[in-house]
């Protein structure tokens, strides 16, 4: 009988112990966030996949395929394991590409920018910004940035990376809380890609891509010719002389008759 009692006391114990992981399991709290992404120089941005990251691992990883001409995209995503980082991928031009957003943060990209939230976290921090008015320029063109403190700064500067390694560094001085600035500078003569980045301090708070390329040339119209002069008729074998002219391109450039 004492043997019957203790397997009943066991199992008791064990249905209790499940009951409780059950529960736990049933309770689990969902995490809701939102991606929030905005293309402003794109043509085509297709947003591939999304990974939910915490602690430097993927744990959850879900596939958008969508597509979005310049304007703006909100994806909502839910989990019972809150991430600390999201990864968005993408393909834009015909190239794919990728980028960790800290969450809840916001980080520029190539086409613009990319914010996301997470519920729970209250309502999301303001961030530093910066991006330019455009996003490709000629050497000498004058490149607009357009700053935004959401708290002061007293010692800001942007830096720019050219493609050799080399920084240019431009001081702007003091930035007060809820500041917007515009601020100018000159494209490099050096061709490539650009990254500016946003510093308070010594710490980088914002960050912009832009490239620098040669002009391409301007198309070379060219002027109807004369309407060609010489024999209306002739036999099989026999060479043939006609004269015209008039033409001239555009760009200065030499002509030829076929």
């Amino acid at each position: 009988m004492k043997g019957l009692r203790k397997i009943a006391a066991n199992r008791a114990l064990w249905m209790i112990l499940l009951a409780v992981v059950v529960a736990s399991v049933s309770g689990l709290a969902q995490t809701s966030g939102q991606i929030v992404v905005t293309n402003s120089s794109c043509a085509q941005l297709q947003i591939t996949r999304v990974r939910l990251i915490a602690g430097g691992n993927a744990f959850h990883t879900f596939t958008v395929g969508r597509t979005i001409s310049i304007g703006q995209m909100t994806i909502n995503f839910t989990h019972t394991r809150r991430p600390d980082t999201v990864r968005l991928e993408f393909t834009h031009g015909g190239q794919s590409g990728q980028t960790d957003i800290p969450a809840p943060g916001q980080v520029s990209f190539a086409c613009g920018t990319i914010r996301v939230t997470v519920a729970g976290t209250g309502p999301p921090p303001p961030y530093f910004s910066i991006t330019t008015n455009k996003q490709q320029y000629v050497p000498g063109e004058t490149i607009t940035f357009t700053i935004y403190s959401p708290s002061q700064c007293s010692s800001a500067s942007i830096r720019s990376t050219r493609p050799d390694g080399t920084i240019a560094v431009q001081n702007l001085g003091n930035l007060a809380a809820g500041q917007t600035r515009m601020v100018q500078g000159r494209a490099g003569d050096v061709t490539g890609t650009r990254t500016a980045k946003l510093y308070c301090g010594t710490t980088p708070v914002a960050d912009t891509t832009f490239t620098i390329g040669q002009p391409t040339p301007p198309a070379c119209t060219v002027r109807t010719p004369n309407t060609p002069s010489g024999p209306d008729s002739g036999i099989i074998g026999q060479s043939l002389s006609f004269t015209t002219g008039g033409a001239a391109c555009s760009q200065g450039h030499a002509v030829h008759y076929r």
